[in-house]
């Protein structure tokens, strides 16, 4: 604090009557959420909202009497928001980056310092057990230097001395002053300051020689009671890190981050403030302390001495700062769901037509159950999706996610998605999805197993989807029957996810051959119901239990086929069986006048077949075909075909082999920085080739490999790629997995 000291010349103007505009005040405010690669300005705001003066100090000097907010803002410098403070001096602070957004700290707006300038330069808040100070830096030399500790109600001296600190003088809930007298020792004022008495009567008998300023240039202090208030709570989830910071240390001096429990007792000691929860106890509060010590003058005994249990207030002597024990961060373990409630999120109606609307999620609370219930930091009230990170038999590896709702609405009419080629009216096939789809990314550690979910969903979107199916079955079905077919069926919906690490997209999800195959995974719900565990509110969810082991998007589609004609002059049987590393199939027939040919068609999922063999009818009654390389799990049909045309079904048959399972491969380290090993195993020699993509769909490696029956490891060398994420596509004979990796430096 500055205190602008007037000499003798002065004091004798002052005696007749010549006026003076006191002192200005230098306000100041640091910030320590900076990131060192972005620019740091300090922006200074009167009570009305506009900008008085930026810099990149944090202090302002000459400020005029007032009071005022100061902003920090961080902002990228590659792309920087418009206008900057800069460009707004007495302009409203809420114009910065108005123009152009940019890349700055979203908390600009909402997180500064309050500083007020009066006759007292800045008002500061104490605790009762530290000591008050202030110097002055405008003293003659020659004169005597005067510091007075006054009550600022009564203006009552308390105390005076040449040091301007004062310990153990003032008490909680009441506000001092520290003035600065200097006056000439050869012309002193009189009386000089008296414990007890007024202020204000100092040098009322003899006016002396002496700083005119003195009764209106001080430091004001407000007391607090340090001792039963915690600097900051906050939450902290089970299996996350404490972390505190200390922005008062001295260069000089070591510092140590202390962990306490509630009553004080000491827990564990390190240097950088990051304490693990593990080992701390659900529910319960911890403080960290921050103990920063002259190593020359070192206090007794050091924390790194305690033993658990021992009370940190037997830390004495030595050097070191005296709020030591009274200036400490609280931490309660545990992310409370009570106070939340289940929400749908986003409202497919606002979508407002052939656009998406989408909810980031990147905040939990966490039930003793172990689900935890993901919100929108800007909304932390309402919960939108929830997974248990580590259920019994699965993942049991640490990692935070991102939870984006997204809700297509692809028609202003119906409200469902209802995209381009959803149709098919030669084959008469359809799909419909429900526009309400989440996307999970994983933004630290990583899953070594599968985790279960809940994602909630609006009954009447559902329904809107099934009725639209349902409206379309009805529509094309005497086209249908009239193309050869028995009519058509609606399945029963399909709740699945994307397996190509891309989010959902309904244009080519939805495409009617493509649902449940190809990449999408079928999730197997189930529970559809209302959620009444910890929750108190009742929403429609559906959860998926061990079936999650990549997250790449999800949603329920509405799918409608043709139902296939059974000859009636003629009785079929199919079958099928493994052989070895092969499938064998097999049918019969009582009656073959009519028939002119077999084609034996394969699919990976029952729904989307594919030629595998043709086969003419020769008179036979039995006829075999041995799948040599058969998926890991097949699903067989026979179509025939008669003489006059008309097609006919089977029955569908599945056989299922091992092979390589989603389950038993891990992709690790990811991230990494050089390289990735991919552990699996296989039921079966075979030739594999493992391909690393980019997110434009380019290939930028291909290597062509053999699988081993038993256990595998392949790694693969990423050290000449640029740092960004990639899909690992890993493809045999049978099934192809994808997992996404991310590359750093």
């Amino acid at each position: 604090m500055r205190f602008h000291i007037k000499y003798s010349l002065l004091a004798l103007l002052f005696s007749l009557g010549v006026s003076y505009s006191y002192a200005q005040c230098t306000l100041s405010a640091t910030s320590s959420g900076g990131n060192a690669s972005y620019t740091q300005v300090y922006v200074l705001v009167d009570d009305n909202g506009n900008i008085v003066a930026q810099n990149t100090t944090g202090t302002f000097t000459s400020i005029a009497t007032g009071t005022y907010h100061i902003h920090a803002l961080n902002y990228n410098p590659t792309d920087v928001p418009s206008p900057l403070p800069s460009a707004l001096i007495g302009q409203p602070v809420a114009n910065v980056g108005s123009t152009t957004t940019g890349c700055f700290n979203s908390d600009f707006l909402t997180d500064y310092v309050v500083r007020v300038c009066g006759n007292c330069q800045q008002s500061n808040t104490v605790c009762e057990t530290d000591a008050v100070v202030a110097t002055s830096s405008g003293g003659n030399a020659s004169y005597t230097q005067l510091y007075v500790l006054a009550d600022a109600t009564t203006g009552l001296v308390v105390a005076t001395n040449g040091t301007g600190t004062f310990t153990g003088m003032v008490s909680a809930g009441n506000s001092y002053r520290i003035y600065a007298l200097n006056y000439n020792p050869a012309d002193a004022p009189s009386p000089l300051p008296t414990v007890g008495q007024s202020v204000a009567t100092v040098g009322s008998t003899t006016v002396g020689c002496f700083n005119s300023d003195f009764l209106t240039d001080y430091v004001c202090f407000n007391i607090t009671n340090c001792a039963t208030s915690c600097v900051k709570e906050s939450n902290i989830c089970e299996n996350d890190d404490i972390i505190a910071s200390s922005s008062g240390s001295n260069a000089g001096y070591i510092q140590v981050y202390v962990l306490t429990d509630d009553a004080g007792n000491f827990i564990a000691q390190n240097m950088t403030g990051v304490f693990p929860s593990t080992s701390l106890t659900l529910g319960n509060t911890y403080h960290v302390h921050a103990l920063n010590y002259n190593p020359a003058n070192p206090p007794s005994p050091l924390p790194s001495t305690l033993n658990t249990g021992d009370a940190i207030s037997t830390i004495t002597g030595g050097c070191f700062n005296s709020d030591f024990l009274t200036d400490y961060v609280c931490y309660t373990i545990g992310c409370p769901c009570d106070t939340k409630l289940v929400q749908y999120a986003p409202d497919q109606a606002s979508a407002g037509g052939m656009g998406v609307q989408y909810t980031m999620a990147t905040a939990y609370c966490e039930e003793a159950s172990g689900w935890r219930y993901y919100y929108d930091p800007n909304a932390p009230d309402d919960l939108l999706f929830a997974i248990e990170h580590k259920p019994a038999g699965g993942n049991t590896a640490d990692f935070t996610a991102q939870v984006t709702i997204g809700v297509n609405d692809y028609s202003t009419t119906t409200g469902y998605d209802e995209p381009i080629g959803g149709q098919d009216l030669v084959n008469f096939e359809a799909n419909f999805g429900m526009g309400r789809y989440w996307d999970v990314d994983v933004t630290s550690g990583s899953l070594n197993g599968p985790v279960n979910v809940r994602f909630f969903y609006k009954p009447d979107e559902f329904a809107i989807a099934n009725n639209a199916a349902a409206a379309w079955k009805t529509a094309n079905e005497p086209a249908a029957i009239l193309a050869g077919y028995a009519g058509l069926q609606q399945l029963s919906p399909y709740w699945f996810k994307t397996n190509d690490a891309t989010a959902y997209n309904p244009a080519p999800d939805l495409e009617p051959t493509t649902v449940n195959s190809g990449n999408i995974i079928v999730l197997n719900s189930n529970f559809t119901g209302v959620d009444a565990i910890g929750i108190h509110n009742t929403k429609n969810y559906v959860q998926f239990d061990g079936q999650i082991s990549s997250f790449s998007g999800g949603t329920a589609a509405f799918r409608v086929t043709p139902i296939p004609i059974i000859l009636d002059n003629a009785t079929i049987g199919f079958s099928g069986w493994k052989v070895g590393d092969k499938n064998e199939l097999e049918w019969t027939i009582d009656n073959e006048q009519t028939i002119q040919s077999y084609t034996l068609e394969r699919s990976t999922d029952g729904i989307d077949f594919q030629t595998l063999a043709a086969i003419d009818a020769v008179g036979q009654s039995a006829y075999n075909y041995i799948d040599e390389l058969p998926y890991s799990t097949s699903y067989y049909r026979l179509k025939v075909k008669e003489l006059d045309g008309q097609i006919s079904y089977s029955n569908v048959i599945n056989l299922t082999r091992k092979g390589i399972t989603a389950g038993s491969i891990k992709v690790y380290p990811n991230p990494t920085t050089n390289s990735v090993n991919i552990d699996f195993l296989a039921d079966k020699s075979s030739n594999a080739t493992i391909q690393v993509i980019d997110v434009l769909g380019r290939t930028l490696q291909t290597i062509e490999t053999s699988v081993e029956l038993g256990a595998n490891r392949k790694i693969i060398d990423l050290s000449m790629l640029s740092d960004a994420v990639y899909i690992l596509s890993i493809k045999t004979e049978d099934a192809q997995f994808t997992r996404k990796i991310t590359k750093t430096h």
